[in-house]
């Protein structure tokens, strides 16, 4: 009991000293609840400042900062690369889903990565979307964040920048209307082997949004793909089209600790902390 007592002091000392985690739970959730408060906060201003085209968030590491956090992810943004990113459990994961992708059958289908807020769904599709299959196998592909509040007509924005990727020929995407968005975006993506990635989609409804005025996604047996995360089993159920639904797997014991541990111990301060076995020992248990 009293080497466990000194393991459990000696651990948390290190986390606090080197991962700069606090030691009372309490106090981890009070800080946790402020981090996605400023979070909130940054998205709003961003917001703001983006719909008077007075800043530009593009590659900034303002972005990067709410990039981490899949429920943060503001909608229209620009993801040309998607960076590394700690990935623990999802190996198989991504491999079914990218061969389930790629695969012969050339009709347009969804497929839907469906799990609860912050189990890893848009960590999971990002790597995804980083897989050199998908890069060679597409050549259009598309990053859109939904959130709970949306409107059709700005969606169908996003999309259009995306696909456009600077390619935009002098058009004024903001001024443009609902039908003739729709329509760019289709006549755009027809001669395209796309995929579309829309991200933390939360209504049924979001699909008929974007497709309400013209079905935005053609189907021209080239074998595009739409790919959408979601919390509810309903919203990827309700598409009417040929879809697949991966339901998010839970890390097991071994994979929680080392997911614990790339955060709380990354590689770059391991070799500063004595004993890391005990400490992994004292985690297990």
């Amino acid at each position: 009991m009293e080497k466990r007592n000194r393991l459990k002091k000696g651990f948390i000392g290190a986390v606090s000293r080197y991962a700069r985690l606090p030691s009372d739970l309490i106090t981890l959730h009070k800080v946790g609840n402020e981090i996605q408060r400023i979070r909130r906060k940054v998205r709003e201003i961003s917001e703001s400042a983006s719909s008077l085209k007075i800043l530009d968030l593009g590659n900034t590491e303002l972005e990067k900062f709410y990039l981490d956090d899949e429920s943060l992810q503001d909608h229209g943004l620009v993801l040309q690369h998607f960076e590394d990113v700690t990935v623990v459990g999802f190996e198989d994961e991504q491999k079914e889903i990218v061969e389930k992708l790629i695969e012969k059958d050339t009709k347009l289908s969804v497929a839907s990565i469906v799990g609860m807020g912050g189990a890893g769904k848009t960590t999971l599709a990002r790597k995804v979307c980083a897989s050199d299959k998908i890069k060679q196998h597409f050549n259009t592909i598309a990053w859109v964040t939904v959130s709970q509040k949306f409107k059709g007509v700005e969606l169908l924005k996003d999309i259009m920048k995306q696909i456009m990727d600077g390619r935009d020929n002098g058009i004024e995407i903001g001024q443009m209307h609902e039908y003739e968005l729709g329509k760019k975006i289709q006549a755009f993506l027809t001669d395209k082997r796309y995929l579309v990635v829309l991200d933390d989609v939360w209504t049924t409804d979001t699909w008929n949004q974007i497709n309400r005025m013209v079905k935005v996604f053609p189907d021209v047996n080239n074998g595009s793909r739409v790919m959408l995360t979601t919390r509810k089993v309903d919203v990827a159920n309700h598409i009417e089209m040929p879809t697949y639904v991966h339901k998010l797997k839970l890390l097991d014991d071994e994979k929680s600790l080392e997911l614990f541990s790339s955060k709380a111990l990354p590689s770059y301060k391991r070799h500063l902390i004595q004993n890391i076995d005990e400490f992994e020992e004292l985690g297990r248990n």
